[in-house]
């Protein structure tokens, strides 16, 4: 019993003295408990601190990125600009008016200028630095192939019939060839202007084309036609064979470019007309079977004008290879056109050998009424021989009736005058002026047109002088024609008295009457014509260029426009690079107490 209450004794003692440990460890395990619970907070902290940092050190790296590339753009921008700037300070759209002279040709040429528009020299100091454009190799191609366009314009064209013209004509050929480039690298729908541009030129070209002096010569069969041409070009070239040439139309003309013959066919559309007006003309028709020309006839027909340069040796024969009777290809030939290079005549002036009136293929025949129409001037060749005779008269009063009845345009060319004696030739030229004047209705008229000639001699004289040896055939007809003019004169003495010869062949005369009565006139109509065509064209040009012009003064605006928007972005991505670094600045500080704030509770005892 005793021992019970001992025990009980003993536990209550225990129980009492160990009473206040117990309590000092309650509030100690709560101290603890708060601690542990702060440490946690703190931790927590620290891991939301961390990422905080970590996103703040990706957020400034990303921002450390976007500045070096804002950076780079900058640079990049700011070179773009500089380069603008020297573009724009550099290069004015419309220079002054200060020009200077081409190096090459002296031709004046302004400061803007890269290459001369005369003659195509490439400048020797460029008013910019092409390296500025980053397009010096583009740049220089381009204008090697201007200055080729304008050295290739500068090229004489036999077109080309008036050199008080040259000018213009050079010009508009460059306008033309540079207009048919800008059409051909652009395209052509999406070059209207240079399309209109190049149309006008075409046309000046064309027009100019048709407007020339032409003298028709026209003459029954063996007038001697084919001789007067000769005399008058200085060249055997129109044949004389006893054997009439076929029905072509023939043009003869003086040139300095060298000798050629253009060679036209008739198209489909006309050989079949043609054809329709020869069911009646039987030896035109055996001869077409004959040759057999049905089967070359579409190696000719409808196909492009040839064009062919020679020699004057050969000159005669290729056009007698278009133009013979036994050559089957005749019959497609329309036209031929010849070249010969010398100053006989004029150079704008061409005689047209015309197909006869009373050709049996009716369509040829009508070839030679248009023709008479439209020439400037008629030559109607009868044979001295034949003065007076009723057939001739036939054949003026037809010449007359298809030039309109206008008899001052048709001038009677009596030839063979070295056929006759001169009292021979002397009365038949008093009874045919008579008729004539009375065909023509006035007696002065009929007389200032009319001229009697011996073309053959004024041909023959002049090979002579030009150390050309004749035939023996030419030799015996001209020393006959010779003691009709003086019946000492010797062939030894032609180089003496070839002034005497001339005058008694009567071509020189012939031409200085046409020369004063059609040519001078015709010449100042026609160059007359053709400025006022010059001016028309360049002022629709020039129009279309002030366009291009306004064009180019607003792509200037718009590039000014964007110089000053490109300094505005700059302005702003300065701005923006001046706040980052503030921003970067924060982020620094931020991480700097973040650093020393986990080094402070890094330091901390850990709880055991």
């Amino acid at each position: 019993m005793r021992k019970k209450k001992q025990a009980e004794i003993y536990k209550q003692g225990m129980k009492d003295g160990a009473a206040p440990f117990e309590k000092k460890f309650e509030k100690t395990a709560d101290e603890i408990r708060h601690a542990s619970e702060h440490m946690d907070e703190i931790v927590r902290n620290q891991r939301k601190s961390k990422k905080i940092m970590d996103k703040m050190i990706d957020e400034e790296q990303q921002n450390q990125q976007q500045l070096e590339r804002l950076n780079k753009k900058v640079a990049q921008n700011q070179d773009s600009f500089l380069k603008y700037k020297r573009k724009t300070e550099k290069i004015e759209l419309i220079m002054p008016s200060v020009s200077t002279n081409c190096g090459s040709c002296g031709h004046p040429i302004e400061p803007h200028q890269l290459v001369c528009s005369f003659c195509g020299t490439l400048s020797t100091a460029f008013p910019y630095s092409l390296s500025d454009f980053e397009i010096e190799q583009q740049c220089l191609m381009e204008v090697e192939e201007l200055a080729n366009i304008i050295k290739e314009s500068n090229s004489k064209d036999d077109d080309w019939l008036y050199p008080e013209l040259d000018d213009k004509f050079r010009k508009m050929k460059k306008i033309k060839n540079i207009a048919y480039k800008a059409m051909k690298d652009k395209g052509e729908e999406n070059a209207p202007v240079y399309r209109k541009i190049y149309g006008l030129t075409q046309k000046f070209f064309s027009d100019y084309r048709k407007k020339r002096i032409e003298i028709a010569v026209v003459g029954t069969v063996k007038a001697g036609k084919s001789s007067l041409i000769n005399a008058l070009i200085g060249a055997p070239l129109a044949s004389v064979d006893a054997t009439p040439e076929t029905s072509i139309l023939v043009k003869y003309r003086t040139t300095s470019e060298g000798n050629y013959l253009k060679i036209s066919f008739y198209t489909e559309a006309q050989w079949n007309k043609l054809w329709s007006t020869a069911k009646n003309a039987t030896v035109f028709r055996n001869e077409y079977d004959r040759l057999g020309a049905e089967n070359i006839r579409y190696d000719y027909l409808d196909k492009p004008q040839k064009y062919i340069k020679c020699s004057s040796e050969d000159l005669t024969r290729i056009m007698m290879e278009w133009s013979k009777s036994y050559a089957p290809k005749h019959f497609f030939v329309k036209e031929i056109e010849v070249g010969y290079q010398s100053n006989a005549i004029p150079h704008d002036v061409f005689l047209v050998d015309t197909p006869g009136l009373s050709d049996p293929v009716r369509y040829r025949s009508d070839i030679t009424r248009r023709y008479i129409k439209r020439a400037d001037w008629i030559l109607a060749c009868i044979t001295g021989e034949n003065l007076s005779c009723q057939p001739e008269f036939n054949f003026l009063s037809k010449v007359i009736s298809n030039k309109g009845g206008d008899v001052s345009k048709v001038f009677v060319v009596a030839t063979k005058k070295d056929m006759l004696t001169n009292d021979e030739g002397k009365k038949k030229e008093r009874e045919f002026l008579i008729r004539l004047g009375e065909l023509y209705n006035n007696e002065s008229i009929a007389v200032s047109r009319f001229s009697f000639v011996a073309a053959e001699v004024h041909l023959m004289t002049t090979q002579v002088l030009q150390g050309i040896n004749l035939e023996p055939e030419a030799k015996k007809k001209l020393r006959k024609a010779l003691l009709e003019i003086d019946d000492n004169l010797e062939f030894s003495d032609i180089n003496k008295n070839y002034d005497e010869i001339l005058k008694y062949a009567g071509i020189h005369a012939l031409f200085e009457r046409i020369n004063k009565v059609v040519l001078l006139n015709r010449r100042t109509y026609i160059m007359n014509a053709i400025i006022e065509d010059y001016v028309r064209c360049m002022k629709v040009i020039n129009e279309n260029a002030a366009l291009y012009l306004d064009d180019s003064k607003d792509y200037l605006k718009r590039l000014t426009e964007k110089r000053e928007y490109d300094q505005c972005q700059i302005d702003e991505i300065e701005q923006n690079n001046r706040d980052i670094e503030i921003l970067q600045g924060k982020v620094r500080e931020i991480r700097r107490k973040l650093e020393i704030e986990i080094s402070v509770n890094s330091d901390m005892p850990s709880v055991q």
